[in-house]
């Protein structure tokens, strides 16, 4: 198990280059990732039927990989790995540029998701360049709300993604610090709830009530940061200051 306190470069499938990354956002440590909060949201969540699909729009599909193949570009000296993405429907093609290591991910006959926006002309369109992700019951890129990250150069969505996805499956968050009196009465999340669900919503509803839960909590600490700098203010004792009437008339009169 992880806690708060473990430092990034100790998780999982994590090198010197990746941490070191991570460090020039600030984030050394599980609580500085799992509270690194996405930006914006593409939602992913609605499958389309491939041949239902229409160039210049933002789609998640599901299919079968068929005639996956990667060569090079004669051109610009390129790797480019194509494939076809086939469903009941239709299929549709899709193109990746330099990135080879895909046809080491995907084979033939794997079912997948693809998400990305859809480009070429109404009778020849395709994906370039989409998010993929093998079918399962836990996805985190694809078919679903998917959560956008500040970055830095060297990293991906996909591996800050991955990071805080392990990171929240293997660490027990502290107690929640608000009361469960309060909660009720505003209709709050848990606490380890709202930062899950910050980062991996379900939908857009449980979305929103995660992110009034953050917000609640970050301005009840700030009323109560004040709260306690007021008493410590009524507390503390004033010096008293002697009043130089004559010099501060001339000061006034220059």
């Amino acid at each position: 198990m992880l806690d708060l306190e473990t430092e990034v470069s100790e998780l999982t499938s994590i090198g010197k280059t990746v941490a070191n990354h991570l460090k020039r956002l600030g984030i050394e440590k599980v609580s500085d990732l799992i509270t690194w909060y996405p930006f914006r949201y593409d939602d992913f969540s609605k499958l389309k039927n491939i041949g239902d699909l229409k160039p210049g729009e933002v789609a998640t599909v599901s299919g079968k990989i068929e005639l996956l193949a990667t060569k090079r570009s004669p051109r610009k000296k390129m790797m480019i790995t194509e494939c076809f993405l086939s469903d009941e429907t239709g299929s549709i093609k899709a193109i990746w540029f330099g990135q080879k290591y895909i046809s080491k991910v995907l084979q033939n006959n794997d079912s997948v998701f693809f998400s990305g926006k859809i480009d070429g002309d109404l009778f020849d369109h395709y994906f370039q360049n989409p998010s993929f992700e093998k079918v399962s019951d836990d996805t985190a890129h694809t078919a679903r709300i998917v959560p956008i990250y500040p970055l830095t150069y060297g990293l991906t969505q996909k591996q800050i993604r991955f990071l805080i996805k392990h990171s929240l499956n293997n660490i027990k968050l502290s107690a929640d610090w608000l009361g469960s009196d309060i909660k009720k009465e505003y209709s709050l999340m848990d606490l380890d709830k709202a930062i899950q669900t910050i980062h991996f919503p379900e939908n857009l509803n449980k979305l929103s009530r995660a992110k009034r839960r953050l917000k609640f909590g970050e301005l009840l600490e700030f009323h109560l940061q004040n709260y306690l700098v007021k008493k410590d203010l009524e507390k503390a004792l004033a010096i008293p200051l002697t009043f130089n009437e004559k010099e501060t008339k001339n000061i006034v009169n220059n």
